[in-house]
């Protein structure tokens, strides 16, 4: 059994509540449709985090559907704009 998988569940609880709060103060910093944006970005980043960390095999569809959704990603926040620069 992974270290991941073996956490309780009070840990993942509180590990969702604490991304869920960070994305709600992130929506008073930036316009919305930007920070909707980038919190598509976590099929991406969870995927890469099973393959890292589970051990998981991830095929060429998948991979493929998650291309299409950063390209997506990418239209939205128009990189070179002022969505990335620090407050």
């Amino acid at each position: 059994m992974t270290y991941l998988r073996s956490l309780p569940a009070p840990v993942i609880g509180a590990l969702c509540v604490s991304a869920n709060m960070l994305f709600f103060l992130g929506l008073a910093a930036m316009p919305l449709a930007e920070a909707s944006a980038i919190f598509f970005l976590s099929p991406l980043v969870i995927t890469i985090f099973s393959i890292v960390f589970l051990r998981e095999t991830v095929g060429p569809w998948r991979w493929a559907a998650i291309v299409v959704g950063l390209v997506g990603v990418i239209v939205i926040v128009r990189p070179g704009t002022d969505a990335f620069q620090m407050a």
